[in-house]
């Protein structure tokens, strides 16, 4: 069977129109991801900031694991306090002897750059393999400055 004139065209249209519509499509998914992706990190800037203010209007700095949890619960978002050579002090997932068995201390970039420059931002796995975006930040508490890490993972912006 040998296609005519009008068949190879409407052929060639149907082909453009793919290739135009899968070429968009490729685009806005990307965009919204990215502007979804940034949206989160800005959220997570804003929880961990939120802790910060929390622990400098705190008056007694002894009970950060439980400022971490309150935290956590209100935002669904993983909480972490660390000192500023990365010792975890405080975390909403870990229990306080749990915490305080941790021998080591964090060697995650963003805990690094926030204890350095403020603040730090990486995307890596978790435990069970979920990327994660993870944003932390450098506060005043009352008796010494911390690290404070959000984190969520980016499965619903993903989709």
């Amino acid at each position: 069977m040998s296609l005519g004139i009008r068949g190879k065209l409407f052929l060639l249209a149907a082909l453009m129109i793919a290739a135009v519509v899968g070429s968009v499509g490729y685009y806005v998914e990307h965009s919204i991801e990215s502007s979804l992706q940034s949206r989160l990190e800005l959220e997570l800037f804003r929880h961990a900031k939120n802790t910060g203010v929390l622990l400098e209007h705190r008056p007694d700095a002894d009970d950060l694991d439980a400022v971490a949890d309150r935290v956590a619960d209100a935002t669904r978002s993983e909480i972490w306090i660390f000192d500023l050579q990365g010792q975890p002090i405080g975390s909403s997932v870990l229990a306080p002897l749990e915490l305080q068995q941790l021998a080591k201390a964090s060697s995650d970039p963003e805990v690094r750059q926030a204890a350095q420059a403020e603040r730090g931002v990486d995307i890596r796995p978790d435990a069970q393999g979920d990327r994660n975006l993870f944003v932390a930040v450098k506060v005043a508490a009352p008796r010494q400055a911390v690290v404070v890490r959000a984190s969520a993972s980016l499965a619903p912006v993903r989709g």
